[in-house]
């Protein structure tokens, strides 16, 4: 099989659009550290509503705390934060403790959910970026072989 000139130049620009598409694909593609970060958020802002402590923001609870632990040991160490802070004040102050437990809580059960469905979001972007690809490998094929057809209709010459 022969490819003529059209086929052959929407060959090459298929076979460019790869890059750009798997790039922007690449740079969006959901990750496991975005919603741990935010889980560590989650955790710093239940733990910044302890009574027994005068914290301003969860930043300053993460400085103070937690100083210099990536996302996973804030958590692990907020949650047992929580339950410490909740055994020694349950009976001097049981509904702020209970709060803070429940936030906690809260936040364990979403973004454990969000850790879960993180697979399939990546496979939907992917696919996704897939489909972006052969969208514009139609297009360009289309306007190549528009292109061949208005030069044949109007008997239309390169210059040499």
């Amino acid at each position: 099989m022969k490819l003529n000139r059209w086929q052959r130049l929407w060959m090459v620009i298929s076979l460019t659009l790869v890059v750009p598409v798997a790039m922007g694909t690449w740079l969006t593609l959901p990750s496991d550290e975005a919603i741990k970060e935010a889980w560590a958020n989650a955790a710093l802002a239940a733990v910044q509503h302890d009574d027994s402590q005068a914290w301003v923001s969860p930043s300053q609870v993460r400085s103070v705390l937690f100083d210099g632990l990536d996302n996973d040991a804030v958590i692990k160490r907020a949650r047992k934060y929580a339950q410490e802070s909740y055994e020694k004040n349950a009976k001097t102050n049981p509904g702020a403790v209970a709060l803070m437990l429940l936030d906690m809580t809260v936040a364990d059960e979403w973004y454990s959910k969000q850790l879960g469905s993180l697979k399939t979001s990546q496979r939907n972007r992917i696919a996704f970026g897939g489909t972006v690809w052969l969208v514009l490998v139609v297009l360009v094929y289309a306007a190549s072989r528009s292109a061949a057809w208005i030069r044949r209709r109007f008997q239309l010459t390169t210059p040499k």
